[in-house]
């Protein structure tokens, strides 16, 4: 992963903040949305791309990430902690 493990904790902490502020109910109405709209092609990336960017974590991500990764090494990283929040 190229993504560094200290940014990495750091995306970590930002989206376990912000996925504990949204009420369960909430999660499943919008997972259904998201799982059934046509537009969206994987529902999976969609919501952790999502959640990164509900957590803030755009122009941190334009600053810091971008200057020795890509898309593809974030998306690597966020699926990483997608599993750790969702154990």
């Amino acid at each position: 992963m190229k993504v560094t493990v200290e940014h990495r904790q750091y995306m970590t902490e930002k989206m376990r903040i912000r996925l504990a502020t949204y009420p369960p109910e909430a999660l499943v109405t919008y997972l259904a949305s998201i799982k059934t709209d046509q537009r969206v092609g994987d529902w999976e990336k969609r919501f952790r791309w999502d959640l990164c960017h509900a957590s803030g974590l755009t122009p941190w991500i334009c600053k810091e990430l971008y200057a020795y990764v890509n898309d593809t090494h974030i998306d690597t990283a966020l699926k990483a902690i997608m599993k750790e929040l969702s154990a």
